[in-house]
């Protein structure tokens, strides 16, 4: 692929098969039961007051005419109270150290509890962040390669361009582009209904979890007076109600554990995070942050064995057939992780359609030349990623070498000698541009040197390896400055003479052409050479032809070559 994936680029320094046994080092050691988080499970009711009237036994019905005919109330809000008060009844017997439903109040050890979940449920709010946020394709990307591994190396062996290409290099551009395309959704076609649902619900409950980390628990805690001793004491429930309803849906959605493939995804592309400092081995930090979410998990089943919430809010809201709706939440893991892809092939497909348009340049100067091979820059291959303007400065080398000094040098050189220009403007222009390009090749070669070991750019580049040997990470970083200005210094030149060969091409056509414009002919040009003349003036037409080629290429390697350092200086 053109980059790394996020967990390949963690553990790049492993080899595939160490990567699966650490995987699954990590999966023998760690557990996560899936033991559902409530034990509540809410029975089936009826879902009206005159139903719940009908089912009543006779001494209650009995009952209830009393009191609406003493209290004159409606025997359907009698009813209602009737079914609260049971519900209730139920309450106090779970847990009658937390509520006294006669004083409606909730006890402070309910508070304690909260706070217990609060401050454990921290620590993965920004793991999730990162998850559910700007690394969102990643995320789903990794769910997938830990859920079906095989499939994961399937698609970054069959839609690599550049592996397609050299093992059938009759195929053009657009050939490997549709073929890649099929070959993406072959691979992805192999994940079946039930599969994507699960997947779904993976991304469902982590969501719960993520909304729970959100939750504002001082909204509650917060009705809670402290005692002179530091105790929370009692709130009513007319305080908490409201608060508790919505973290009372956030529970109830939460009933299903997340797997320990899941939380893997999770950490992996947290400590994968670029501004995040690793220091402990990626297992370790894994392990340990999975176990912390088990010691959470286990702090929600004990709060939900202790806390029916739903009858709880049930008795608070004063309405026996309030329904906690679902937070919903989950997202389609398939839409996602296929975006992923499309969106990896993409880059990759922008990546090889530059590299093929610099090799076509490359090609058609070779055949214009007639050389079978560009003279590149020692130290700066076109192979190497870090020498961003590698064809550029071989072809400008290449030029110089083979164009300029064993053809263009005669017959520039003579019009330099004994050219009598029409207009003073261009003679001034004339020896300037000439002596950029008799200089030229001394900076191609300043260039070449600096690059070599006793070089300013070698020597720097062999400090920083002594320096940071025991910091792989800060000697890349260092080594990547180096490189980056190695290309600007290449820039200046490319720059300079692409504004040289302009110049120097229209001074090269008006003399030939003789137009009469800004850039006119010589007013001897029919005498130099003597009776060499014709033989001068072909020279000096092809030296014209010869100096747009270069520019026009050069011009076309410089803009392709600016996109590659402007993306290797993001690395920074």
């Amino acid at each position: 692929m053109g980059k790394d994936n996020v967990f390949d680029s963690l553990v790049k320094d492993l080899s595939s098969e160490e990567r699966r046994e650490m995987i699954e080092k990590m999966e023998q050691n760690i557990h996560i039961s899936q033991e559902p988080l409530d034990i509540h499970v809410e029975k089936e009711s009826i879902q009206t007051i005159e139903e719940e009237n009908v089912a009543l036994s006779w001494l209650d019905k009995f009952i209830i005419f009393i009191k609406s005919v003493f209290l004159s109330k409606e025997r359907l809000e009698l009813t209602k109270s009737l079914v609260v008060h049971r519900i209730a009844r139920q309450v106090s017997l779970i847990s009658p150290e937390l509520f006294d439903i006669k004083h409606q109040a909730v006890a402070g050890e309910f508070c304690e509890m909260l706070i217990d979940i609060a401050n454990s449920v921290d620590f993965i709010r920004t793991p999730l962040s990162v998850c559910f946020g700007i690394d969102k394709l990643l995320f789903y990307s990794l769910m997938g390669q830990l859920e079906f591994p095989v499939l994961h190396e399937e698609l970054r062996q069959k839609i690599n361009p550049w592996d397609l290409a050299v093992r059938n290099p009759s195929l053009d551009v657009q050939e490997v582009k549709r073929k890649l395309a099929d070959n993406l959704e072959t691979s992805l076609s192999r994940i079946n209904r039930e599969d994507r649902l699960r997947m779904m619900d993976l991304t469902r409950t982590l969501n719960h979890m993520y909304q729970l980390s959100l939750y504002p628990f001082k909204q509650i805690t917060s009705q809670f007076p402290d005692s002179a001793h530091g105790a929370s004491l009692s709130a009513s429930f007319s305080g908490v109600v409201n608060p508790l309803t919505e973290l009372g849906r956030i529970l109830i959605s939460f009933n299903t554990p997340p797997s320990v493939k899941l939380l893997e995804a999770v950490f992996f592309l947290y400590y994968s995070h670029e501004d995040r400092e690793v220091e402990s081995p990626l297992e370790e930090l894994v392990s340990l942050s999975i176990s912390r979410c088990e010691t959470l998990i286990q702090k929600i089943r004990n709060f939900n064995r202790v806390v029916p919430m739903t009858d709880l809010l049930k008795v608070m809201n004063g309405d026996p057939f309030l329904h906690l709706s679902d937070i919903g939440g989950g997202e389609d893991w398939f839409y996602f992780f296929k975006q992923y892809w499309q969106d990896s092939l993409a880059e990759q497909l922008r990546l090889f359609t530059r590299e093929k348009k610099l090799e076509e340049i490359a090609h058609e100067l070779l055949r214009y030349w007639d050389l079978t091979s560009l003279f590149g820059v020692k130290e700066y291959d076109t192979t190497d990623r870090f020498c961003t303007f590698s064809y550029s400065m071989a072809a400008l080398n290449t030029f110089f070498l083979e164009n300029y000094q064993k053809k263009l040098y005669y017959p520039m050189k003579i019009i330099l000698v004994d050219g009598s220009f029409y207009k003073k403007s261009n003679r001034t222009e004339y020896d300037k541009v000439f002596q950029v390009l008799v200089k030229m090749g001394e900076r191609i070669k300043w260039f070449e040197n600096n690059l070599l070991p006793d070089g300013d750019s070698g020597r720097k580049l062999r400090t920083l390896s002594q320096e940071y040997r025991e910091d792989q990470e800060e000697l890349n970083r260092q080594v990547l400055k180096v490189r980056i200005g190695i290309n600007r210094d290449a820039l200046v030149i490319l720059e300079d003479s692409l504004n040289c060969l302009v110049t120097m091409g229209k001074l090269m056509n008006g003399v030939v052409m003789g137009n009469g414009g800004s850039y006119d002919t010589l007013s001897n040009f029919s005498e130099l050479g003597g009776r060499n003349n014709e033989e001068l003036r072909q020279s000096v037409i092809e030296a014209a032809d010869d100096v747009h080629k270069i520019g026009h290429s050069l011009q076309d390697f410089v803009n392709l070559e600016k996109e590659k350092m402007d993306e290797l200086s993001k690395e920074i």
